[in-house]
């Protein structure tokens, strides 16, 4: 299934069940919140990974309900792969 992310109706109707991880690399951390609380309000049960630009980011982005934050300069490539293999793997 496509779509857009900040559409609320994208989350409602997808079955989001076997999802483990979903990752928002967004521009705006305000549209990732956004996203982040939609997933909740879907009853989404997986792990939410996020891409922050800043630092300044990290923490509002772990506020708003992300298990992880990647700061896009330092953890994109290797730290995104292997701590979401992590969060995945702890469940199963």
């Amino acid at each position: 299934m496509t779509g857009d992310g900040e559409d609320v109706e994208l989350w409602q109707n997808m079955d989001l069940t076997g999802v483990k991880l979903v990752l928002l690399a967004l521009p705006s951390i305000e549209d990732i919140c956004n996203i982040t609380e939609q997933l909740n309000h879907a009853k989404y049960q997986g792990k939410i990974a996020s891409i922050a630009r800043y630092e300044d980011e990290i923490e509002p982005l772990l506020a708003a309900g992300s298990d992880k934050v990647f700061n896009f300069f330092t953890e994109a490539g290797t730290g995104f792969a292997e701590e979401s293999l992590q969060l995945i793997t702890k469940e199963a």
